[in-house]
C-alpha cells in the first residue's frame, strides 16, 4: 500500500489504497493513483495533490496533465526547499543539539589518528604531539 496526501482548503487528508481496484481487477499503477486523486478532487474538493512516496515521482507530470490540478512530487519539493535554504545561507542553529562541542582531551590516541585531530577542537593528551 502507498500513501498520498490530498489538500483542500487547508485540509490535508491521507489517501490509502492497495494496487488492485475495488472490483479486484489489476490495473496500471498510474491509473490507480489517478483514480485516488480524482476521488480526492471530487469528494474532498482537493485543489492540489502531494505524492507521498519517492517512487511516485515519475508519474507526477502525467497525473497533473490528466487531473488539471497541481501534482507535487514530495521528494523533488524537499530537495528544492533544501537547495533554496542552502543558497539563502541558512545553517543549523548553534544551540542545544548543534552546539559546537567543547574541547575534549583524548587519552592514549594512536599515532595513526593524530592527523585527524590536528587543528580541530580536540586536544590530544599523552605521548602524541600534533
Amino acid at each position: 500500500m502507498t500513501f498520498s496526501l490530498a489538500f483542500s482548503q487547508g485540509m490535508c487528508k491521507p489517501v490509502q489504497r492497495a494496487t488492485p481496484d475495488r472490483r479486484g481487477r489489476h490495473r496500471t499503477y498510474e491509473a490507480d493513483k489517478i483514480e485516488e486523486a480524482e476521488d480526492a478532487i471530487a469528494k474532498d474538493r482537493a485543489e492540489a495533490i502531494l505524492l507521498g512516496c519517492a517512487g511516485l515521482g515519475p508519474i507526477d507530470k502525467v497525473m497533473q496533465s490528466t487531473l488539471r490540478v497541481p501534482v507535487f512530487d514530495g521528494t523533488a519539493c524537499a530537495v528544492k526547499l533544501l537547495e533554496g535554504l542552502h543558497h539563502y545561507g541558512a545553517t543549523t542553529g548553534k544551540m542545544r543539539a548543534y552546539l559546537t562541542p567543547e574541547q575534549k582531551e583524548i587519552a592514549a590516541c594512536p599515532t595513526s589518528l593524530a592527523p585527524i585531530y590536528a587543528g580541530g577542537a580536540i586536544s590530544l593528551a599523552g605521548d602524541v604531539t600534533v
